[in-house]
């Protein structure tokens, strides 16, 4: 019914659980999911990694962030940086990581999205996290 790309996908989303919890599996985890061609699914993926993760960790953020470079979507790209911002936010390195790729961004509508994202400190209900 899936082909072998389709049965990874479905795969990744049922592993994000342990991926989140197992710094082991959840290499192999992000290695795999930048194999995926299709930058949707790779999006949907990190989003239920990172959903799975009570407080993603530097580690978990830099390799997230590292799938993220190689995305082609601005779209997409910036789908997943909002999702990290409140983490990366007051972290020099992880700030440094994310805006790097944000200056690879051709969008200046995204560029400005995703720079938003990072430097908001309180969305509209106040708490730091919203989106």
């Amino acid at each position: 019914m899936f082909g072998s790309l389709g049965a990874v996908f479905l795969l990744l989303i049922e592993l994000a659980e342990c991926a989140a919890i197992n710094e082991q599996l959840r290499r192999s985890y992000l290695r795999a999911t930048d194999n995926l061609d299709s930058d949707y699914e790779r999006k949907r993926v990190l989003a239920e990694l990172i959903d799975e993760a009570d407080e993603p960790d530097s580690a978990m953020i830099v390799g997230i962030l590292a799938v993220i470079e190689d995305m082609d979507s601005d779209f997409e790209r910036v789908e997943l940086l909002s999702e990290l911002a409140p983490y990366c936010r007051g972290n020099d390195f992880l700030e440094e990581a994310y805006t790097d790729i944000v200056e690879t961004m051709d969008s200046d509508y995204e560029i400005d999205r995703a720079y938003s994202r990072l430097y908001r400190r309180h969305g509209r209900s106040g708490s730091d996290r919203s989106n």
